[in-house]
């Protein structure tokens, strides 16, 4: 009993330690991921994640621990259960036997006082009889010897034959009288069946008594039975006691712990929250700057000339260009000409000239102003392209940090799912499994992936099957086809308990 005792608490405390540690190493955990989202750039982070693998091997295996621990818990509690069972079909045992025993004990004496009593009361009258009987027989055979005395007497000395045939009618009256009485008295087979029935009913008295003495042997040895096992009972007692002590120490000290945990969690978490509302902040700026960019590179569109507009003013120059040079070209034959022709015709040249030369230098001073306009669109080229890829990287930065924030998103709700209180009918780590499961139907596989993913990365295949087929148990889950469990899709059923 010492030894089952010992064994007990040195299995509490492994529990109790084993709890403490998953519980510090849950902490330490969600420390090195905290600072390995800090530390995305730092040469800290192989060594982090080596710590990380050392600590997640760490908690399978003091997981495996405690599953064990639970194992031999429960058997333990089986074992105890057992035993309150015999002694609960002992008490009944007892209690049955209890009213045999007054059943017995009552018709006992019922026998001993009514029937008894009736054949003693006859027995006594028939012997009374007898006795009387056989008082008055001895007496007369008596006076039939002192009558044959006389008989003899009378007829050795033969004085008289009158007397002789008066004692002979004496005898005779004698011998009639012990007829009579023969007769009155009781029949000697009568007297023998009730001297036989007599013997009976002391035979059946003695095995009843036989009996009686055995039965309180019986008795003796199951009440000796009972007081060992009141006295087993005493001790399962002291240990259920001890074991609700211990058990309400174990809840009390998690009670504390989880709520230090919370409490670290909780300003691990509000720091977070307050780092998501400094990303949002900067979220917020960022779109603020990249609608001034937007407006910017708009009135820049509106200040500018269009690609198309700029493509056709190019063509044209080229073509006034050419142009020019034609007329160059001509004006040289003019000068070679012969002199002879009138001044009227030199007048309408020279006025074709200046026309042509008011022309060229309209024509030049529009290429001057292009060449202006195309200056400023290359600089305001140059000043949308800069533009754009500082959109194109406030955009990258905005979706890193919509991606950090939804990374932080789903590890609040996957933590706030892990520290949600268990089911009543369910373990803490069954609640937590089912937790986790998403709404969107799955099979086996894809659950054990998920939860690999999610939280508990050495988890086994086995482990996930058996929780699914406990919560399939319990009605938290249902599968799409019950006839085949390892390739069904499973639905999650939300129960409130």
């Amino acid at each position: 009993m010492v030894e089952k005792d010992k064994e007990k608490i040195k299995l509490q405390n492994l529990v109790k330690s084993c709890l403490l540690e998953i519980n510090e190493l849950k902490i330490d955990l969600m420390n090195l991921e905290n600072e390995k989202n800090l530390l995305k750039n730092d040469e800290t982070v192989e060594k982090l994640e080596s710590i990380v693998k050392e600590k997640e091997s760490v908690i399978s295996n003091l997981k495996v621990d405690l599953n064990n621990l639970k194992v031999d818990i429960s058997s333990k509690e089986n074992i105890i259960k057992s035993q309150e069972l015999k002694i609960e079909d002992l008490s009944n045992f007892k209690d049955s036997f209890n009213d045999i025993k007054t059943a017995l004990e009552k018709d006992l004496k019922k026998f001993k006082t009514e029937e008894l009593k009736e054949y003693n009361e006859k027995i006594e009258s028939s012997l009374a009889t007898i006795v009387e009987k056989d008082k008055k027989i001895n007496v007369l055979l008596d006076e039939i010897e002192s009558y044959k005395e006389k008989i003899n007497d009378l007829e050795s000395n033969i004085a008289s034959k009158d007397n002789l045939i008066g004692m002979q009618r004496e005898i005779d009256s004698k011998e009639s009288e012990i007829k009579l009485l023969k007769a009155a008295s009781v029949d000697q087979e009568v007297f023998k069946s009730i001297k036989k029935e007599l013997e009976d009913k002391k035979i059946r008295i003695k095995e009843l008594e036989d009996f009686q003495s055995s039965f309180e042997e019986i008795k003796l040895s199951y009440e000796d039975k009972l007081f060992d096992k009141d006295k087993r009972i005493e001790e399962l007692e002291k240990i259920q006691l001890s074991f609700d002590d211990i058990k309400a120490s174990l809840e009390k000290d998690i009670e504390q712990y989880k709520n230090k945990e919370l409490e670290e969690i909780n300003s691990k978490l509000q720091s977070a929250l307050d780092k998501i509302v400094e990303k949002d902040n900067k979220i917020k700026s960022l779109i603020n700057e990249i609608n001034d960019k937007k407006l910017e590179i708009k009135e820049i569109k509106d200040n500018n000339v269009s690609k198309l507009d700029y493509d056709r003013l190019k063509d044209e120059i080229n073509i006034k260009d050419s142009k020019i040079q034609r007329l160059e070209e001509i004006k040289g034959l003019f000068s070679d000409l012969d002199k002879t022709y009138g001044d009227k015709s030199q007048d309408s040249l020279g006025k074709a000239v200046d026309s042509d030369s008011e022309t060229l230098i309209s024509e030049k001073s529009f290429g001057k102003l292009g060449e202006l306009n195309n200056i400023q669109n290359e600089d305001n080229i140059n000043k949308i392209k800069e533009s754009k890829n500082e959109i194109k990287r406030l955009k990258n930065e905005l979706n890193s940090c919509k991606q950090v924030n939804k990374e932080l998103e789903f590890i609040k709700d996957n933590y706030k799912k892990l520290t949600s209180s268990p089911k009543k009918d369910l373990t803490s780590f069954q609640s937590q499994i089912y937790y986790l499961i998403p709404d969107e139907p799955m099979d086996s596989q894809e659950i054990h992936n998920y939860i690999q993913k999610t939280a508990f990365k050495d988890i086994s295949y086995n482990n996930i099957t058996n929780i699914i087929r406990g919560l399939e148990r319990k009605g938290y889950l249902k599968p799409e086809n019950p006839e085949k469990p390892n390739e069904t899709k499973w639905f999650r059923i939300n129960k409130n308990k």
